[in-house]
């Protein structure tokens, strides 16, 4: 610091401050002054900001965050090295890539809220076979259900106005275009497997008709092929003795009806054919070498308690119709109310003696009328 003169009357007086010292001189002697350092005093008030200065120069990139990227890509690694990424965009999965949270035979699903799901015990897909299973994770059939509890595959009501079911078609494959006399494939239809004295039958349910409106009409079982082979119609109990079993109270059987030259065009019958001729109103059978006419005929009569003979050690009774001839079997069923004279009289079988004749026999003379019904057959 610069030396400070200070003049008075009786001389000069010379300030000299270094570092906390003063240096005092009058009239050039010297007198050295030692100050001691104050308190630091308060801190003044802030200045006004200065000017914002120039932007610097960018920096380097920074490791492993590449610069760009748009709106749905991701970062990717490229290498195995740390911060070696690259913005990609998702695409979806393709192709050979893995899924690692799926287990084998996943078929995926958007399960809630669209997330991405997987279900093996409900859907699964045996790749190796080429199989899909329904709530079974080995199926044997190119389409299989689980075994443990009834299963339904049909087509839903439809759900539009006032508008009827669609149908629903099951076929076989047929040959190839252009082949020649090849078979189409069969349709096959079976139950499943039983065991020990078990069986199995094939049901068919239909929707018949009701009362116009609007009623549901449920379907109902109207055929049945059971285990053995027989068939049923109108009936769930199928006799076991009879290959086919109709049983109605409204309806009949109705052969196939054509004329004698229609009937004698069918090739190579087989024995027991049996067609309707409707030029002579008649059941036909074909008996191997030629067509026989059924004839049946059911009447009434009455076996009248004074008309026995006794003949042989039988008593007999003939009776008289015109439809019996020398060929016709004849079937005589006694009324119900005639059980208790029948019983007594022990009624024996009938036999026919002739044409316009039949003639019934018992071991003893009855003592009331019997009625009686005669079922005719003729050839």
């Amino acid at each position: 610091m610069s030396d400070i003169i200070v003049s008075t009357t009786n001389g000069n007086i010379t300030l000299d401050i270094v570092d906390h010292t003063v240096n005092v001189s009058i009239d050039s002697t010297p007198i050295t002054l030692t100050l001691a350092q104050g308190t630091t005093g308060a801190t003044g008030a802030t200045g006004a900001t200065g000017a914002t200065g120039a932007t610097g120069a960018t920096g380097a990139t920074g490791a492993g965050v590449p610069v760009g990227g748009t709106t749905g890509q991701a970062l990717t690694k490229i290498s195995g090295a740390d911060y070696d990424t690259q913005w990609t965009t998702i695409t979806g999965m393709s192709i050979g890539g893995t899924i690692t949270s799926a287990t084998q035979g996943s078929i995926l699903f958007a399960g809630a809220s669209g997330v991405l799901a997987q279900n093996n015990t409900e859907f699964y897909w045996d790749n190796s076979n080429t199989r899909l299973g329904l709530r079974t994770t080995t199926p044997s059939s190119d389409l299989s259900f689980g075994g443990n509890q009834a299963r339904t595959l049909g087509v839903e009501r439809h759900t539009g106005g006032n508008q009827a079911g669609h149908n629903l078609t099951i076929n076989s494959g047929g040959a190839a275009s252009g082949a020649t006399d090849k078979n189409a494939g069969n349709l096959v239809l079976k139950t499943g497997v039983s065991t020990g004295s078990g069986s199995g039958y094939i049901s068919f349910e239909t929707a018949a008709a009701g009362a116009a409106g609007t009623t549901d009409r449920t379907p109902s079982e109207r055929m049945r092929i059971t285990g053995d082979g027989g068939v049923g119609i109108g009936t769930t109990s199928v006799n076991g003795s009879a290959l086919l079993h109709l049983s109605s109270t409204t309806r009949g059987f109705l052969p196939p009806s054509m004329t004698a030259a229609q009937r004698d065009a069918i090739s190579t019958p087989s024995s027991g054919l049996t067609v309707y001729n409707s030029e002579t109103n008649k059941i036909q059978y074909y008996n191997g070498t030629s067509w026989g006419a059924h004839n049946y005929i059911s009447t009434t009569a009455t076996l009248a308690s004074g008309s026995w003979s006794l003949s042989g050690g039988l008593y007999q009774q003939a009776i008289s119709n015109a439809n019996i001839t020398a060929n016709s079997f004849v079937v005589v069923i006694p009324d119900n109310s005639s059980f208790s004279v029948i019983t007594t009289a022990q009624l024996l079988q009938a036999n026919t003696s002739g044409s316009g004749t039949v003639t019934v026999f018992a071991k003893n003379q009855p003592t009331s009328n019997i009625g009686v019904t005669l079922q005719i057959f003729n050839n």
